[in-house]
């Protein structure tokens, strides 16, 4: 499946305020601003309801009085220009969409009418994979949230900070079965501490299981490895039982190092070999994927000296020799 660059949106029934919220409504345009632009970094692109200006934050004040109208709130100027910017290049996925859709959900046990949410759910039904931008911080708008319409519930993630783009990016991996060269793009977005050997991606073709069935348990894998193996390996004294004891508990990421006699194969380590920046380097480190082991990941912890430091992940395929 071709990737597409349209993952995001900004989400209109979470500008509505209670007087309470209103109070902090600088904080939220802020962190709103910052959320979008991030995502724009990423090189995506942000989508909104085309009639998102219009939403009623609090009685008397809509998302574009806020804007436009410095009495509605004490904003600091800057920041309301660079809010106008950000959502004025918003652009309104209802004026691309070809069919008319079904604007109620239910979010959180209640039934809303949310325009976006219901094209989130689309989106999904349809194979891709959306995330939306809320504007309130709390429930039912954040982490991740079952939207049910028609009868069909998806779980779609609420994204507002760092961690979330995370979480989402690793969601799309474990959804969709991306062509190899879009997997390693996203792939590199999911998991910022890891390195990936260029031919990576292509290797899924080796198992016999289908491609996005091995991904899922590929993805965990990949985010074991990203947020902990380092930490775990550091604390470990560098000493590679502990550490594999250590990452089987904090993550569920079984491993281990190769056997003596796989290191008397010469022609079996040489396919654990991958080239990082002109050096050969020796993935002998290695996750083991499904519960007997159908295939493995092979990794080097890392090295200051090389792509930041960063863990290789240079081989997935099926058990090597």
């Amino acid at each position: 499946m071709a990737d597409r660059a349209d993952r995001f949106c900004v989400e209109e029934t979470s500008f509505a305020l209670t007087a309470t919220e209103f109070g902090s409504v600088e904080a939220l345009l802020e962190a709103l601003v910052e959320c979008i632009v991030a995502c724009r970094d990423d090189g995506h692109e942000v989508m909104c309801f085309s009639e998102l200006q219009s939403q009623e934050i609090v009685p008397g004040i809509s998302l574009s009085t806020l804007l436009y109208d410095p009495g509605a709130a004490a904003i600091d100027q800057t920041l309301r220009l660079a809010a106008m910017q950000a959502i004025n290049q918003c652009v309104s996925w209802d004026e691309r969409e070809p069919a008319p859709i079904a604007v109620h959900v239910a979010i959180g046990g209640t039934r809303i009418k949310a325009p976006t949410l219901a094209y989130a759910h689309r989106r999904f039904l349809d194979g891709a994979t959306v995330a939306c931008i809320p504007f309130r911080d709390g429930t039912p708008y954040v982490g991740r949230q079952t939207l049910v319409s028609g009868g069909r519930s998806v779980d779609v993630d609420f994204v507002r900070g760092p961690v979330d783009r995370l979480r989402f990016y690793r969601t799309i991996l474990s959804n969709e079965d991306l062509v190899p060269d879009e997997f390693t793009s996203r792939a590199r977005l999911a998991f910022p501490d890891l390195w990936f050997a260029p031919q990576f991606a292509n290797q899924f073709r080796h198992f016999s299981q289908p491609s996005l069935a091995i991904r899922k348990d590929a993805t965990d894998h990949l985010a074991g490895l990203n947020d902990h193996f380092q930490r775990v390996f550091r604390e470990a004294s560098y000493e590679p039982r502990p550490t594999y004891i250590a990452m089987a508990a904090t993550c569920g990421v079984r491993m281990s190092m190769e056997s003596p006699n796989t290191h008397a194969n010469k022609k079996a380590m040489e396919e654990r070999v991958v080239d990082v920046e002109g050096a050969r380097v020796s993935c002998e480190w290695h996750t083991k994927l499904g519960p007997t082991d159908e295939g493995r990941i092979h990794f080097h912890p890392g090295s200051p000296d090389r792509v930041g430091g960063r863990v290789v992940i240079g081989v997935i395929k099926k058990h090597l020799l």
